[in-house]
């Protein structure tokens, strides 16, 4: 497996993901959903990042609350093998996005 800046991005979200090396702990956001999502979170803002510098996705508005919000669910509470994460990371280009999403995105 020849490792690339997406594979390395899924493999440094996955293990966020699995072993969740982030917490809040003040007890004002203890019941916060956002706060027990923040390893969730952490990670699709990092493969977005990545995705995003690659030049394989434009980020809007649109897709990040659509589109981001079902990542945060699914890495939440599904579950995944590293190898499947990677395939899923590499697969999300603007391409993919487009069809799954023609309302987000701008037509030129």
């Amino acid at each position: 497996m020849e490792i690339n800046e997406c594979k390395e991005a899924a493999l440094y979200a996955y293990w966020i993901i699995k072993l969740r090396p982030f917490s809040i702990t003040e007890k004002k956001y203890q019941n916060n959903f956002d706060a027990c999502i923040i390893n969730e979170s952490f990670a699709v803002h990092l493969i977005g990042l990545v995705l995003e510098s690659t030049g394989r996705i434009k980020k809007t508005d649109n897709m990040k609350t659509s589109f981001c919000n079902f990542l945060e669910y699914s890495f939440r509470f599904r579950d995944f093998s590293m190898d499947s994460f990677v395939v899923l990371v590499e697969s999300i280009s603007t391409e993919t996005l487009e069809k799954e999403y023609p309302d987000y995105f701008d037509k030129q």
